[in-house]
């Protein structure tokens, strides 16, 4: 092959490439705007970057009883089971009287399969489940989930917390970070909806 015709094939892999690169860019950058805005599981949130950080707080509200919608948070080693669409995997690997550690394998956005290992910490008596990643290659997570009942005992406030520091080589735009961390938490509130036999605003 001449060196003139190796560079043809050289530029055009280039071309290629760019042309994919920025298929996939766009792609997630469309997908990300759909969870822009308010949406029916979340009755108020707060999201903020500060520096390499997302800071995030969301509420949400559910019609049923606080000890159901505990006892249904109590169990991620179910995601698979209620959002087959988004969770390819979610496997017990531990678990203690206060404690569990489960492997996700999860779809977000349009981006490859993401895997995480995360330990949730029970706290029944304060109606409270605090968890974090063991291992997640784009950030370090750690949330804070409050359920409060209401006046009547009918229905439940969920307080979200959350913080997500990037890990060095991220290379998500932020405005795909924030899609991806809302629609975590959209999805495992629809989850838990199913288990509750509360069907979605029409």
């Amino acid at each position: 092959m001449n060196k003139k015709l190796m560079l043809g094939v050289l530029g055009l892999v280039v071309i290629v490439v760019v042309a994919w690169v920025a298929y996939k860019y766009v792609a997630l950058q469309r997908e990300a705007v759909q969870w822009e805005g308010q949406l029916e599981e979340i009755a108020s949130e707060k999201m903020e970057k500060v520096e390499d950080t997302w800071h995030i707080e969301f509420q949400t509200i559910f019609d049923a009883p606080v000890d159901r919608v505990y006892e249904a948070y109590s169990h991620p080693e179910r995601a698979r089971e209620l959002a087959p669409d988004r969770v390819d995997l979610s496997e017990l690997r531990s678990s203690t009287d206060k404690t569990k550690v489960v492997e996700l394998r999860a779809r977000i956005l349009n981006l490859p399969i993401q895997r995480l290992v995360i330990e949730y910490t029970f706290y029944p008596e304060e109606k409270r489940i605090a968890s974090r990643t063991l291992e997640y290659n784009l950030a370090d997570i750690s949330s804070q989930y409050r359920f409060e009942p209401s006046p009547d005992g009918k229905r439940t406030l969920l307080r979200f917390s959350q913080t997500s520091k990037e890990k060095l080589g991220n290379p998500l735009p932020e405005s795909v970070q924030k899609g991806a961390l809302k629609e975590s938490y959209v999805t495992t509130v629809r989850a838990v909806k199913k288990v509750l036999g509360i069907s979605p605003a029409s």
